[in-house]
């Protein structure tokens, strides 16, 4: 997900690049 969408947050988002949830 990306940043901005409903459920994206930071802590999800571990490298900081704007998209969450990088397996």
């Amino acid at each position: 997900m990306l940043k901005g969408e409903p459920g994206y947050s930071k802590k999800l988002d571990r490298d900081g690049d704007g998209i969450a949830c990088e397996v």
